[in-house]
């Protein structure tokens, strides 16, 4: 019997063994991936600081466009001339063909796509 329960006992200490060497290979492992994402976060933060730096500030101040001119002068009057575009009807290329008599769209399928008449008249 000793050797009956010696042998249980080896068997599951190997299982438990496998067990936990299993479970620290998806710790490491899982350990491992979000260091790498942490890592491509920190890159892409560095990239989108590095693109949104402002430029440095100038020590030389920019001269008035006008230095003569009077802002209390009565306010320009022109009006900005409004673009007219015509408006073109939204009418589409293809449209469906007609219905032939008896058709059943449950046997005969969708009807075929066709050009649109009313551009082939107009042109």
């Amino acid at each position: 019997m000793d050797e009956q329960l010696l042998n249980e006992y080896i068997n599951n200490l190997a299982s438990q063994v496998n067990t936990l060497t299993q479970e620290n290979i998806l710790l490491k492992t899982r350990l491992s991936l979000l260091e790498r994402r942490e890592q491509e976060r920190l890159k892409s933060e560095e990239k989108e600081e590095v693109k949104t730096n402002p430029a440095p500030e100038s020590t030389y101040s920019t001269p008035p466009a006008n230095p003569h001119s009077d802002y209390t002068t009565a306010p320009i009057t022109e009006e900005p001339e409004e673009k007219v575009e015509e408006k073109k009807p939204n009418i589409p290329p293809l449209v469906k063909a007609p219905k032939p008599k008896g058709w059943n769209r449950k046997v005969d399928g969708p009807r075929p796509l066709i050009p649109n008449p009313k551009l082939a008249k107009k042109e």
